[in-house]
């Protein structure tokens, strides 16, 4: 086992397929402080990786109200 070290933030997600089963989880580090810019980190890792699986139809999900409104507009 080997000793990590946080030395910045942590993001991270998990794509999940209809039936509820991961397909892809996802984590890393981050020197970004802003927690906001942390949300729309992990969605867009999230996004990036569903597009590489070539994912047609996707919901996106976050405990992050303003990151999901900035979305929107």
């Amino acid at each position: 086992m080997g000793l990590w070290r946080r030395t910045g933030q942590v993001i991270g997600g998990l794509l999940q397929d209809a039936d509820g089963k991961a397909v892809l989880m996802y984590s890393g580090g981050s020197a970004v402080k802003s927690v906001i810019t942390q949300e729309l980190l992990a969605i867009w890792y999230g996004l990036k990786g569903a597009k590489e699986l070539r994912v047609d139809k996707l919901e996106v999900t976050s405990d992050s109200l303003r990151a999901i409104k900035l979305i929107k507009k």
